[in-house]
């Protein structure tokens, strides 16, 4: 047999092994003592350390569920939008609102706001339509009455019913609707016990913080002051 000797891949590097020669004998083992290394059961267990970064969690996450992450992130948007619409409405409406002091005698009280004439004595020619309306919110009064509703009441529309409010009381219907809940919230907080936030609900107020927004807006001062005046 002949053996390379130096890497040189040319015959006259190749040397023919005499018959009297006997090679070394080699033994290789690993840690553990193994030298046989072509069989399986003589492997030694490897366990991988560490996991995948939180980017790319969030990466596979993202792909895999991409068509609801879709679907949620435009429901957030249009409730947002929904949520910003109410909230401009909110602001134009308590801008627009008119105080008391301007559409009453200043020193009236809330018990005058019995009947429709000491709160519109000049309601001409549909003070009937207007008393009926008055009365109709005063027995729903913890109820969220829209426009639409007071107009079925009357069997008229809502472009007429506003045009009667602007004409006989230089108010939206909103706003009328408004002024008799703040004023059945006076009489509460005045002759009852009940918190802000009961008065409130009870007079169709969804929320106590915007009901305090308005209240003050309307009467001068916030409620939590008003019957202690």
């Amino acid at each position: 047999m002949d053996l390379c000797v130096d890497d040189i891949d040319t015959v006259a590097n190749f040397k023919p092994w005499p018959n009297d020669y006997s090679p070394p004998s080699m033994h290789f083992s690993n840690l553990q003592k193994k030298s046989d290394f072509g069989f399986p059961k003589d492997w030694t267990p490897i366990e991988l350390t560490g996991g995948p970064t939180q980017l790319y969690i969030l990466k596979q996450t993202i792909k895999e569920n991409s068509v609801i992450i879709i679907i949620v992130s435009v429901l957030l948007l249009a409730l947002l939008t929904v949520i910003m619409i109410i909230q401009y409405k909110r602001i134009a409406f308590l801008r627009n609102m008119p105080e008391r002091k301007s559409l009453f005698d200043e020193e009236a009280k809330p018990a005058e706001t019995k009947t429709i004439a000491s709160l519109f004595p000049l309601i001409q020619p549909h003070q009937e339509h207007i008393i009926k309306l008055k009365n109709y919110i005063e027995e729903n009064i913890d109820a969220d009455i829209s426009i639409d509703q007071l107009a079925a009441k009357l069997h008229t529309s809502t472009r007429q019913l506003q045009r009667i409010f602007k004409e006989e009381l230089n108010l939206t219907p909103k706003q009328f609707i408004t002024i008799i809940k703040l004023e059945k919230a006076s009489l509460l907080l005045t002759n009852t016990n009940k918190s802000i936030s009961e008065i409130a609900f009870a007079t169709g107020f969804s929320d106590p913080a915007y009901f305090t927004n308005v209240f003050k807006r309307y009467f001068g001062l916030p409620p939590s002051s008003f019957g202690k005046k």
